[in-house]
């Protein structure tokens, strides 16, 4: 909406598990920020560029894998969130499920559970049932420059 009127938006992803006081506290205090940097921009007082050299830099991921969701039958181990951490050769299946294997170490991402009827998942399905991810070994504009 705001960008077809050739404005600049912010869109914050709070949590997957709906509104909190901890999600509600960050949302504040992200939208206090964006304002008070936008303000100060437009005085004259500091570019963002100066206002985000305050600040830590943020960490740059990339997907490492992606598990494919090939069949009805795969499931992931209750309780898997984004970020967790898992290492290379660890079981990410459920008890009933063909293996799920990861690949590597690194932090999941986008953990699937879809409806099930018994064992099998209900279409549609998925493309991926997870990806696993990797700090990158750089920041991206060392990686593909400063555009």
């Amino acid at each position: 909406y705001v960008c077809l009127r050739g404005k600049p938006g912010l869109t914050l992803e709070l949590s997957e598990k709906g509104f909190s006081q901890a999600a509600e506290d960050l949302c504040f205090l992200t939208m206090v920020r964006a304002i008070q940097t936008a303000e100060a921009e437009a005085l004259g007082e500091e570019t963002v560029d100066q206002a985000a050299s305050r600040r830590p830099d943020l960490t740059f991921f990339e997907t490492r894998h992606r598990e494919l969701f090939a069949t009805p039958k795969h499931a992931l181990r209750p309780g898997l969130v984004n970020f967790q951490p898992v290492q290379a050769g660890e079981s990410l299946s459920a008890e009933d499920s063909p293996p799920i294997i990861a690949p590597d170490s690194g932090m999941l991402l986008f953990p699937k559970y879809p409806p099930r009827k018994g064992a099998l998942a209900q279409p549609p399905l998925p493309g991926e049932i997870y990806r696993l991810i990797t700090p990158m070994s750089a920041h991206p504009a060392e990686l593909w420059g400063d555009e």
